[in-house]
């Protein structure tokens, strides 16, 4: 939990350098969503999670959103070809495989990929 909660924080910041304002963030810790929405006021890492909450307040339009484990086996195949660079970002410089083109398949029809619009 803490770990996503300092992933979060992390991209957030990068984010900010980059003067990014429209965010979606999809995670698959439950907990971490209802914390950082407020919906979980009792937490140990209520100083992290103001932080988060104090970045997200400076955007034009962020979502969070859920996604469970079983719903999301790209980003772990994603994460495992793209390689790092020196501020944690990783970047994908080659095209998809056909296996991952099948495992975005699969977690489209699960429901990982509905549409939201951060317009």
């Amino acid at each position: 939990f803490e770990a996503e909660l300092w992933g979060i924080l992390d991209s957030l910041s990068i984010l900010q350098e980059r003067r990014v304002n429209r965010i979606l963030i999809q995670i698959d810790s439950l907990e971490a969503v209802q914390a950082i929405q407020g919906i979980i006021s009792t937490n140990p890492n209520s100083t992290l999670i103001r932080r988060i909450q104090i970045l997200l307040q400076d955007k034009d339009h962020w979502v969070l959103r859920h996604i469970s484990r079983e719903a999301n086996h790209v980003v772990d195949q994603i994460s495992k070809m793209a390689p790092t660079d020196l501020e944690g970002v990783q970047n994908l410089t080659t095209a998809p495989n056909l296996e991952l083109i099948e495992i975005l398949d699969s977690d489209k029809s699960s429901g990982a990929f509905d549409i939201v619009n951060i317009a």
